[in-house]
Order: C-alpha cells, then structure tokens, then sequence
C-alpha cells in the first residue's frame, strides 16, 4: 500500500520538480500483480505511465481500471439484488450467504 502512494504521489505531485516517474515506476514494479485492489492498481499504472509519456499504456490502464470496478459494481448490485428478492420472498439467509433460488 505504501508502494501504491508513493509511486502516485511521484507520478502526480502538483510541483513538478518533485514528480519522478522512473522512481514512481521503481515503487510500482515491486508490487505484485496479486494485489488485490485492481482498481487501483491499474490507476496508479495508468498515472505512473501517463508520467513517463507512455500515453498508449496509460489508457490501457485506466480502461483495465474502468472494466474492473464495473465488474464489481456488477456483483454488488448482484448480491443486493438477491438479498432484496429474498426478503420479498420470505426465504431466510443461512451463514450469511444469500438464497439459493
């Protein structure tokens, strides 16, 4: 995480003589591609690009970034949706997880 912030903060400071985008791609590459926020991930790839002139690569990224929060957008309306139905339906949640139906 603090990776992340680094390599954001050096690629978008709003003085430019501290932005450093071979730095901000110094803290970039040390993390993983498992990590979990995506999202993020994919955005600060995008700035840290955007930084360093690779503009293709930047819109690469934020349209990676844009996909995965729509995707989970999608399964949280998803997940409300089901919990709604079962409300309405009167069937109960068992361990937490919505109904099977």
């Amino acid at each position: 995480m603090a990776r992340m912030k680094l390599a954001w903060v050096y690629a978008t400071h709003p003085d430019a003589s501290a932005r450093d985008a071979a730095k901000a791609k110094q803290h970039l590459d040390k993390i993983g591609d498992d990590y979990i926020d995506r999202v993020t991930l994919n955005e600060t790839r995008a700035v840290v690009s955007a930084e360093s002139n690779a503009f293709d690569n930047a819109v690469a990224f934020q349209q990676a970034a844009l996909k995965e929060a729509q995707s989970w957008i999608f399964r949280v309306a998803r997940s409300r949706s089901c919990r709604r139905a079962c409300r309405v339906i009167g069937v109960e949640r068992r361990g937490g997880k919505p109904c099977s139906r």
